[in-house]
């Protein structure tokens, strides 16, 4: 058990790496810099949040962290699961539960900070 949660840490800080990586050189491109991402759109346009009010950097952040638990938990079900077909299944599956799931509870948790302050 020990060793897949430390499998589950060490593939979680080097996927958060890459994702933040990412967000630090789209930033750096004065083409890209200001065209928000797929998941800023999806949460601004479904839960009503603004952007700006909450902090680019902030939000660069969170969703560096939701995206990299849901390629951590794809990665090791892949890597733990002896049948490609059924893991990739499974994957498929996870994925399509774990995006809506985790970007509501991001989106509820900005709504909260947007109507709180």
């Amino acid at each position: 058990m020990t060793t897949i949660i430390q499998e589950f840490l060490i593939v979680l800080i080097i996927i958060f790496s890459i994702n933040m990586i990412y967000f630090y050189f789209k930033n750096k491109s004065k083409k890209y810099r200001n065209i928000p991402t797929v998941e800023m759109n999806y949460i601004e346009k479904l839960y009503g949040i603004d952007i700006t009010f909450i902090g680019l950097k902030k939000i660069e952040k969170d969703i560096s962290i939701v995206n990299s638990i849901i390629i951590t938990i794809d990665l090791l079900v892949l890597y733990h699961i002896k049948s490609l077909v059924t893991g990739i299944i499974i994957i498929i599956v996870i994925t399509f539960v774990l995006i809506p799931l985790c970007y509501h509870i991001l989106g509820k948790s900005y709504q909260k900070i947007m109507y709180r302050g």
